[in-house]
């Protein structure tokens, strides 16, 4: 991630997040290995508190309130479903954008969440989930780490305004992100979708900060 982020001029809101992105503990390591270990400890697409617990010690990342995040719990909080258990799919797709690796393999990796059967090949709706669940949590999720503890309040009301603003662009966004990714086809093979982000603007969306700056272009 850190790698991209140094070609891209961020907003101060981004900059914001990204500090607390930081502290969820996923950029020193390695996207296949988190894409593994989450997968490893996965069953029937969601995770329990003990598998959770297996993950967290495995990558050795925090899950508990700590000073320079107190919202960390809320903000795992919001990827439970009404049993307590974290969705799978989605942990995956948060562990693999803010990891290190290269675009193809995160590209590959990402495919691989919506090819359960091996096929090499997806459906546009998948593109359309994998753009829902990015939005989700870029412009919803990853926010709520920014807290008045750790930002004056003020901050905390532009990261809430530059949320709500990239939220009402998403629509158009939406359309364009499938157009990218997919040709409009509604089948796209794995060849294809990991070629799409040898183009630097697209390469960008594997990112937080740039899924952002792509909502915020509309």
């Amino acid at each position: 991630m850190g790698c991209l982020q140094s070609h891209v001029e961020l907003s101060r809101e981004d900059k914001i997040i990204a500090d607390m992105e930081l502290q969820l503990e996923y950029a020193g390591l390695n996207c296949i290995k988190v894409d593994y270990v989450i997968r490893r400890y996965s069953e029937n697409r969601e995770i329990n508190k003990f598998q959770w617990d297996n993950i967290v010690a495995e990558l050795g990342i925090k899950s508990k309130n700590y000073r320079n995040c107190p919202e960390l719990e809320a903000f795992y909080d919001t990827f439970t479903n009404e049993n307590q258990c974290i969705n799978t799919k989605e942990l995956l797709i948060l562990g693999i954008l803010l990891s290190l690796g290269q675009i193809r393999t995160k590209a590959r990796l990402l495919f691989e969440i919506y090819d359960s059967e091996n096929l090499k090949v997806i459906d546009q709706s998948c593109i359309e989930d994998l753009f829902e669940i990015l939005k989700k949590i870029t412009i919803v999720r990853l926010p709520m780490l920014v807290n008045n503890n750790n930002e004056p309040p003020e901050n905390r009301r532009k990261i809430e305004l530059y949320a709500r603003v990239l939220n009402a662009k998403s629509l158009r966004a939406k359309q364009q992100f499938i157009k990218l990714l997919s040709d409009n086809k509604d089948k796209i093979p794995l060849e294809e979708f990991k070629v799409k982000f040898d183009v630097f603007e697209n390469a960008l969306l594997l990112s937080t900060f740039g899924f952002r700056s792509f909502l915020a272009q509309f």
